[in-house]
């Protein structure tokens, strides 16, 4: 038997089981033309009870005015099993970067679920629920005690890869051994108005359209453009806005400088002499490197090479406590008149090789210490303790008995 259809019973005829091969052939004899020439007086009931029988019956037996199915109607039959609806959404923690993390969406999970790995990755802190959650498995015996049971949740939202759509935050339940990095249950999809289609392999938002599984076919409506009266007459009213509010802060500003008594009469000759002997102590000083340079044959002066110019046969490996522990550290802010030196060095540092991008949430808080000629870049120095406390070193405890 490879196919099974149901036929009814007349309610008096209703076995309290299944029937066994005579009764069901006795059946069919009785209900078919081709094996019963006389009508039968008897009608199925509108109450009825349903027996299994294969699909090889003959085509022209039709009990009850049932269907049957056959082997020509096999393609419309449904397949046992669908390929999982799996998203790339592009998940935002505490790195300045989105991570692309593959989301699978499951309309019958009344949770949003998240591996602690994934968690970690993104630099998610865990918070514990008021309440744990019981869990079990599906085919778990009814009645059994829960296999699992969940007790932290992180918030975190998701946005498609080109980040036209940025969802709601929403919570999700650390759950180890998940099968997927993170499960989109029911709250997922009311909060944010999604309509799911797994015919048409389509998560569509209410709102604007736009297909999370199919980005590029469902762009964004653009804006209205407004009238260009509207425009001209918007770009006026800023514009007077803007020089009324420059006009009061520059007042503000002039009334600080002339109470401190800044303006001073400017030293054309003072001035012209400073510069002199600014550009006078520059040549020595060019001078003198050169002699230095010459005398002991040193290249201390020439810029660092790229990265990939230096040696490779020395390497270093700092083994940690814990891999996954973040670094809780304040940032250090930066002096305004700091900032283009510090971007000059990051951009030079950049293009060295030395340093690269990154959204790692693994990080070190880093400032500047301007140095005393007022032209060089500023000394960069990396705040490490943190990292420190978390590397296991290979040199004797000094506050260690003896």
């Amino acid at each position: 038997m490879d196919f099974f259809r149901s036929f009814s019973y007349p309610t008096a005829a209703a076995p309290s089981s299944l029937p066994d091969a005579s009764a069901v052939t006795a059946h069919i004899e009785e209900s078919c033309p081709e094996h019963n020439d006389e009508p039968s007086d008897t009608q199925p009931s509108a109450a009825a009870t349903a027996a299994i029988i294969p699909s090889t019956v003959p085509k022209d037996c039709n009990p009850g005015g049932l269907t049957l199915e056959t082997d020509d109607s096999v393609s419309d039959v449904s397949p046992s099993a669908f390929p999982h609806i799996i998203w790339e959404a592009a998940a935002f923690g505490q790195a300045d970067f989105p991570e692309i993390v593959e989301c699978l969406m499951d309309t019958g999970a009344n949770l949003n679920l998240i591996r602690p790995e994934t968690a970690a990755d993104l630099g998610l802190t865990p918070r514990r629920l008021r309440n744990p959650i019981p869990a079990g498995a599906a085919f778990d015996e009814p009645g059994s005690p829960p296999s699992a049971s969940f007790t932290h949740y992180v918030t975190l939202s998701l946005s498609s890869r080109n980040l036209r759509w940025n969802s709601r935050t929403l919570r999700a339940v650390v759950a180890p051994n998940l099968c997927s990095p993170i499960i989109l249950g029911l709250p997922f999809f009311v909060r944010n108005k999604i309509l799911l289609d797994p015919e048409q392999r389509t998560a569509i938002h209410k709102e604007t359209g736009v297909d999370l599984l199919n980005e590029d076919s469902l762009p964004l409506p653009p804006p209205p453009k407004a009238h260009r009266l509207e425009r001209r007459k918007k770009f006026r009213k800023d514009w007077k806005m803007c020089i009324q509010e420059l006009k009061e802060v520059c007042a503000v500003r002039l009334k600080q400088l002339e109470s401190q008594d800044l303006f001073e009469k400017l030293n054309y000759v003072a001035a012209i002499r400073g510069t002199i002997e600014i550009l006078a102590s520059q040549d020595a000083n060019n001078k003198l490197a050169a002699k230095i340079v010459n005398e002991y044959n040193l290249d201390v002066f020439e810029p660092i090479p790229h990265a990939d110019l230096l040696p490779t046969d020395v390497l270093a490996h700092l083994p940690l406590k814990d891999d996954y522990k973040p670094m809780k550290t304040r940032k250090y802010s930066v002096p305004r008149m700091l900032r283009p030196k510090f971007e000059e060095l990051i951009d030079l540092r950049l293009h060295q090789g030395f340093i690269q991008p990154s959204s790692s949430h693994f990080s070190s808080p880093s400032f500047v210490v301007p140095k005393a000629y007022p032209t060089a870049l500023p000394r960069w120095v990396g705040d490490y303790r943190q990292l420190n406390k978390n590397t296991i070193t290979d040199l004797p405890d000094p506050d260690a008995p003896k």
